[in-house]
């Protein structure tokens, strides 16, 4: 899968893109109820974008550090190296 992050100001954007048909926790969690192992998230659908979900999650402890290395980055950025790998 891919996955992009950036802020807008404080507002956070993930993009997940699943590149198969092989079960992975995206693709399940609405059926299995899941809490992920990082913190408490949630996904809803989107009625009017099928295939959108929109997540809210808990931001503590490590989870909380990645979000804001993540958003730190995206207020720093010169606008140079868009693609980076973590």
């Amino acid at each position: 899968m891919s996955i992009a992050l950036a802020n807008s100001g404080p507002l956070q954007i993930e993009l997940i893109e699943q590149r198969n048909d092989a079960p992975s926790m995206y693709r399940d969690f609405l059926a299995a109820g899941r809490v992920g192992a990082g913190g408490p998230f949630v996904y809803f659908e989107t009625e009017s974008h099928p295939g959108t979900l929109i997540e809210l999650s808990e931001i503590s402890g490590a989870k909380g550090r990645f979000f804001q290395h993540i958003a730190e980055t995206a207020r720093n950025w010169d606008g140079s190296e868009p693609v980076r790998s973590l």
